[in-house]
């Protein structure tokens, strides 16, 4: 990845990807295998962004507010 890529997922609001290659092992046999990941992304899906749009929280933080259950009709 380069400093680019950086600046493309952030100014653009895009996703990269990239492949990596994964050793694995299955009964005493290694393998090999390829996947493509999201390996940068605009997006942070790992906190609770608050109205502000500037204030964050983590996930499981006791200030998040908690969701009403729905009642059945």
């Amino acid at each position: 990845m380069k400093f680019n890529d950086y600046k493309e997922v952030l100014f653009n609001q895009e996703q990269k990807r990239h492949d990596m290659n994964l050793i694995k092992s299955l009964k005493h046999q290694l393998n090999t295998v390829k996947i493509n990941k999201i390996s940068l992304s605009c997006y942070d899906n790992k906190r609770y962004l608050l109205d502000d749009s500037i204030t964050s929280y983590s996930y499981g933080h006791f200030r998040i507010p908690k969701e009403k259950p729905k009642e059945n009709i």
